[in-house]
């Protein structure tokens, strides 16, 4: 399950808004020292995904990953995204 707060739906629908209609996908990236961190990304579903809309905007996350790290919370300041 994602869920955003109303900050976050507010500022990812006025970020997509000059941008192609592609989904939102959350996903898993690896940084230094091997730390691991939730992003987002305007991409293309795939076969594997869970889809979910929240407010008009899609979005997508692997299956097998949404197991491992439901819920996903999207919260925003208003500069940026935090997802946990």
């Amino acid at each position: 399950m994602i869920e955003l707060t109303p900050a976050a739906t507010e500022a990812m629908k006025d970020y997509l808004k000059d941008k192609d209609r592609l989904p939102v996908r959350v996903f898993l990236k690896v940084g230094g020292c091997g730390s691991h961190s939730l992003g987002v990304v305007q991409e293309a579903a795939r076969p594997a995904d869970k889809r979910s809309e929240v407010d008009g905007v899609e979005y997508i996350i692997e299956r097998r990953l949404l197991k491992l790290y439901s819920p996903i919370k999207i919260s925003s300041d208003g500069f940026t995204f935090r997802i946990s």
